[in-house]
Order: structure tokens, then sequence, then C-alpha cells
């Protein structure tokens, strides 16, 4: 049996990323970090399920979008 590519697991490191920013994602990064690299490894995935539904990739990916912004600062 095939794997098939799938948005769960990006999902689910987005929801880790989310409950732990407002705690930790400026005064200690690293858990956020964590969270957010992890999230990054499951984009591929995630892309593919998403074009493979013909759904639009969402304008704003956090794993792509605030973790630059948060390591500058």
């Amino acid at each position: 049996m095939t794997d098939t590519p799938s948005d769960d697991r990006y999902f689910a490191c987005l929801d880790v990323m989310r409950r732990c920013k407002p705690r930790t994602a400026y005064t200690n990064p690293s858990a956020y970090f964590r969270a957010g690299e992890d999230c990054l490894k499951a984009l591929p995935d995630a892309l593919a399920c998403w074009r493979s539904q013909n759904e639009e990739t969402p304008p704003s990916i956090p794993c792509r979008d605030e973790l630059p912004d948060i390591y500058m600062r």
C-alpha cells in the first residue's frame, strides 16, 4: 500500500505552534521553533495533498511566514 500525501501532520504541528506562540514565542522561542520546524517538514505533504484535491494554497503559512520574523527579533 502506498502512502498518500496528507495534511493531517501539518495541521497537528500548526496547532502546536498556535498553542506555543502566546506563551513562548518571544520569551523562550525554542519550543515554538521546534513546532515550526516540524510544521515545515510536514508542509510538502500538505501541499501535495492540497494540489491533489485542487485546493488553493493558503495565503498565510505560519511556519513559513512567522518563524523568520520571530527569529530576527
